[in-house]
């Protein structure tokens, strides 16, 4: 849904790069964008390490309660995780101008991995839906704190526009 929004905003000129590790989500991913040359659909998760970790793929039909985690059920399949920045520094991404993040529990993973790339003057601004409970899951009560220090120190003014979403603005 969103991914063909920002790519009509782009316009021809621009580019979107969609990251999606579930096999069924990343399936229908790839259908909503075939019309959309503007948009890089790739089947990974985004953290701030390389390696493979477990997916636990949710019962709703658009995957917001899918996660990176081992499902109780040993249903998981093994997801490839990457780096932004190595996404960046290899070519298989543009460094972006806006990032919209939505991984249920593995923000502070996501925002870890972008590496230098956080401290770009082009990349204006990052939308996070923050899961507080799936972070107290993990043990990770300060995370939310700790992200808004982290993009504060990278030069990004951050507001919360409601409990669970935070919008990270260069100043």
């Amino acid at each position: 849904y969103y991914t063909m929004q920002y790519a009509a905003k782009i316009g021809p000129r621009g580019a979107v790069y969609a990251f999606e590790p579930s096999p069924i989500n990343f399936a229908q991913l790839t259908a909503a964008c075939a019309s959309g040359p503007t948009v890089t659909p790739l089947q990974m998760a985004l953290g701030k390490s390389e390696g493979v970790l477990p997916f636990a793929q949710g019962a709703d039909t658009i995957g917001a309660t899918s996660r990176i985690v081992a499902a109780a059920d040993g249903a998981s399949v093994d997801v490839q995780v990457r780096p932004g920045a190595a996404r960046i520094a290899e070519g298989g991404a543009k460094a972006p101008n806006l990032i919209k993040i939505d991984v249920e529990g593995f923000e502070p993973e996501v925002i870890e991995g972008l590496g230098e790339a956080l401290h770009e003057p082009a990349l204006r601004a990052i939308g996070i839906e923050v899961h507080f409970g799936l972070l107290r899951d993990r043990g990770m009560d300060d995370a939310p704190a700790a992200l808004e220090k982290l993009l504060q120190a990278a030069g990004f003014a951050v507001r919360w526009t409601d409990a669970s979403h935070l919008i990270a603005q260069r100043q």
